[in-house]
């Protein structure tokens, strides 16, 4: 790669029927992607520290928000497989890819172009496309939506994707070693085909035909904003990936072009290093080895379905979830609210990590917090007003559980406060579900119930008090009438 010519950034054009905030829309990107993912990286070029788990509502419950990676997360190293520590042992670990045929795999004449790092800048992408050592073919992933009917978006994009795989078939078997799919040219009629389903479905393709030593596949998206998404994109089985949406973020927010170029090598450093760290945690040394990988498990999408199985296959979900109509209505719909988008005001603004009214439910949101205070500030009943001290670390000591009398114990009921968050609390689960145990009931199984103790013990393990709702497996119960005589003596 070093050994070939410069390209410089002034001559990579932006022009495009859209605008930039209109693509960034139609790339399923939102105000938060930006915020708290891409913004930190492209500033310090390091990934923004958060919190481990923020309480947000899973995916299959809510469909606010865009593209496919949220469907998956990364399993990570077991005891047969131990991590490595990415910093330390970083010397033996490496990002390099050889892009194009494997040696084995063509022809005698063939070269592989090297690579230091699969996070490619649209600058690197062009000196691919310029170069003749390595055969290159550009391919468009995109397709025509349907607004008006859903069964028609579906058709729609699954006739689109799979044309998209015979095209990188066909390139594969004409001994093109690196296929460039892109979704650079979309327009007001043309959408995005996700990256993730595409990358999926074009590997699993070459896998069954196979062609997939044949040739590299290099993923030009706007779809990709974080380490997670150019992970989930490499681990499905491309090789490399320019994402679009850093440039054009990066062409708006720094004037000058030392700014610019520093922003660009702060992402791509910044997600390497994330990537390597990745990486560590399954115990791989080699970026080759990650790619194509699929070291994922199913964030409630359900790979169980006749329309997705065939492209992710070594993927088990355990509980179902999402399914192929889920994604296709969602890229069509952001495609929609692309069109309409004049500003980045305009971008959606989801609430998925600072919660809103109007967006999805958090575990622990807005009423959760507002009702544990108000429990707080509600006065300690079972103890005598003058005896109760400030509240401090050390108060459980006098006033806890253990120093409370008998009939201090007898006494106490449930408290207003605690009424009003039970209350309002089931209110806002109801209105915006945030985790399975909000929308999922448990039913007792009798099926295999034979004896009266089998009865007995299987339909009193439900509580009959404070339960609204009881759900029982194997019984079916109807209402009859019974004819009542009056008798006048």
């Amino acid at each position: 790669m070093d050994q070939l010519p410069k390209v410089e950034l002034s001559e990579i054009g932006n022009e495009h029927t859209l605008n930039i905030e209109q693509r960034h829309t139609a790339y399923a990107l939102n105000q938060e992607s930006f915020k708290f993912l891409l913004d930190p990286i492209l500033q310090t070029g390091l990934e923004k520290v958060s919190a481990m788990g923020y309480g947000l509502t899973p995916n299959a419950l809510s469909s606010a928000e865009g593209g496919m990676s949220r469907y998956f997360s990364q399993r990570f190293a077991q005891v047969t497989n131990p991590p490595l520590d990415s910093l330390r042992e970083s010397d033996g670990m490496t990002l390099r890819v050889a892009l194009g045929a494997k040696p084995t795999f063509a022809p005698p004449t063939s070269k592989q172009l090297m690579i230091e790092s699969p996070i490619l800048q649209r600058t690197q992408l062009e000196q691919i496309r310029r170069q003749t050592l390595v055969k290159t073919v550009t391919l468009d992933m995109l397709y025509t939506p349907d607004f008006d009917d859903a069964a028609r978006n579906e058709q729609a994009l699954e006739h689109a994707f799979l044309a998209v795989c015979e095209q990188v078939e066909q390139a594969a078997r004409n001994h093109t070693g690196i296929i460039i799919l892109s979704d650079a040219n979309i327009d007001q009629t043309r959408a995005a085909i996700p990256a993730l389903l595409m990358i999926a479905a074009a590997n699993q393709h070459l896998v069954k035909q196979g062609l997939r030593f044949n040739s590299s596949i290099v993923m030009e998206t706007g779809q990709a904003a974080s380490p997670h998404d150019v992970a989930t994109i490499l681990g499905f089985g491309a090789s490399a990936i320019c994402p679009l949406s850093v440039h054009n973020r990066v062409m708006t927010e720094y004037a000058d072009e030392a700014g610019r170029k520093k922003a660009l090598y702060n992402f791509q450093k910044g997600v390497e290093k994330s990537l390597m760290k990745t990486m560590g945690k399954f115990g791989l040394c080699t970026v080759e080895s990650y790619i194509g990988g699929e070291f994922f498990e199913s964030n409630y999408l359900d790979t169980e379905e006749p329309k997705l199985k065939p492209y992710f296959p070594n993927i088990n979900s355990s509980v179902g979830g999402a399914r192929y109509a889920d994604i296709a209505a969602s890229s069509c719909e952001w495609h929609n609210k692309a069109l309409s988008v004049q500003s980045e005001n305009d971008i959606p603004f989801l609430g998925l990590f600072k919660e809103r009214q109007d967006g999805a439910g958090h575990t622990f949101g807005n009423a959760a917090v507002r009702e544990y205070i108000a429990m707080t500030d509600e006065p300690i009943l079972y103890i005598p007003q003058q005896q109760a001290g400030e509240a401090s670390d050390n108060a459980y000591r006098d006033f806890g559980y253990e120093k409370r009398t008998p009939a201090q114990i007898d006494s106490f009921g449930v408290t207003p406060a605690y009424r009003s968050f039970s209350r309002n609390l089931a209110q806002e689960r109801a209105n915006r579900p945030a985790a399975l145990r909000d929308v999922m009931e448990f039913p007792v199984d009798i099926t295999n119930a034979e004896t009266q103790a089998d009865f007995d013990r299987l339909l009193g393990s439900q509580n009959l008090h404070g339960n609204n709702n009881f759900l029982v497996r194997g019984l079916t119960a109807s209402r009859t009438k019974r004819r009542v005589q009056n008798r006048i003596n």
